[in-house]
């Protein structure tokens, strides 16, 4: 990027100056809250005049007033202790305008810029975080997670790794990433995972119960599918098949091999299933095994229904359903997205701002515009 950037100002193309001089302003009028100011801005910011003319390199002059205006527009937002910082940058940077060719200076000096503005509108994100905490009351209060963000100890670089994890998840299934879409499909790889839930991410922290709740739901679906596969082949109809399936719905009580087991053996009692004991005893085993091919089939078909259905709004139908293998569980699942949806939205309210700064960020640090 920065090679191509150099180029571009040697040879007096102005598309990447311009694109990232916009984004910087834009930024910065993110940041003002006053129209008046913003006005300021952009007289202090004139982007369009300074890359008006292709082909002729921009007026150094005019790049440095704007850099002048830059500085001093973070000094007033920046927090006080950091004005040191920005101040040596800032003269540091003036000696190498006065020494070195523009192309050499401009792109990195650019990129600080945007670096510093995006740090800036972080701190403001996390600000308003703690702020809306608070609001909510004695729940969140209680939480050592609120205590962890109320003392300013959010670990920002591991929080800015799962953001970008799930981006990119999203980027690959053709997902445009935003607060809504990460945060829903942060949950459903979470709840969806074969794995136990040794740690979450430290936004996710304040649920933390609500989610082991939601990945034990899961994986209780899976197993009671598992089982009612083993039913299958006994019951002489669909009608008997829902009613098996109501049945270990009702009776099941832990994702143990013991106790789907126990499930699907009171379900051939009272149906009268003439069921195969030695299947039932394997599936029961296969239904609490992650390695296991039939389990890791239905929990990637429920990982993919979820999805499609919290993070692209796709309605849950029983027919489509039950065109993925996945039988008489349109009621559970309705319900695990309710609950996620509650999830996603009161995080979404706290650390809106947040995620969306650090999906900004993530933009910026990737290939040239």
């Amino acid at each position: 990027m920065h090679d191509m950037f150099a180029n571009e100002l040697k040879s007096g193309v102005h598309r990447m100056l311009r694109a990232n001089l916009l984004e910087l302003r834009e930024n910065l009028c993110h940041l003002t809250p006053s129209p008046d100011l913003i006005q300021e801005l952009h007289d202090g910011m004139p982007v369009e005049s300074i890359t008006a003319h292709e082909g002729v390199p921009a007026d150094s002059t005019r790049l440095k007033l704007l850099l002048d205006f830059s500085v001093g527009r973070i000094l007033l937002l920046e927090a006080p202790e950091r004005n040191p910082e920005t101040q040596a940058w800032h003269a540091e940077v003036l000696a190498k305008l006065a020494t070195a060719p523009m192309e050499v200076v401009v792109p990195s000096t650019i990129k600080w810029l945007l670096g510093r503005v995006h740090g800036i509108k972080l701190e403001v994100a996390v600000i308003q975080a703690r702020v809306l905490l608070k609001e909510h009351g004695v729940e969140y209060e209680r939480s050592l997670a609120a205590s962890a963000i109320a003392d300013g100890s959010l670990d920002l670089a591991d929080t800015q790794a799962w953001v970008a994890q799930q981006a990119e998840a999203l980027e690959e299934m053709r997902i445009a990433p935003s607060v809504s879409t990460v945060v829903l499909a942060g949950l459903v790889s979470l709840i969806c995972s074969p794995s136990p839930l040794q740690g979450l991410p430290q936004l996710l922290a304040l649920d933390a119960a609500r989610i082991h709740q939601l990945h034990d739901q899961v994986n209780r679906t899976i197993q009671l599918q598992v089982i009612l596969l083993a039913l299958k082949p006994a019951a002489s109809s669909v009608l008997v098949e829902e009613q098996a399936y109501k049945l270990l719905l009702q009776h099941a009580t832990e994702t143990t091999a013991q106790d789907a087991l126990r499930v699907a053996l009171l379900a051939t009692e009272q149906l009268m299933l003439a069921a195969d004991e030695e299947l039932l005893r394997r599936m029961a085993k296969n239904s609490v095994d992650p390695k296991d091919p039939v389990h890791k089939l239905i929990r990637r078909r429920l990982t993919s229904v979820l999805m499609r259905s919290l993070v692209q709004a796709h309605p849950l139908q029983a027919g489509g359903l039950h065109s993925q293998g996945i039988l008489y569980a349109t009621d559970q699942l309705q319900q695990i997205c309710q609950q996620v949806k509650c999830v996603a939205d009161r995080n979404g309210e706290i650390y809106g701002p947040l995620v969306a700064e650090l999906l900004q960020i993530r933009h910026f640090d990737r290939e040239p515009k």
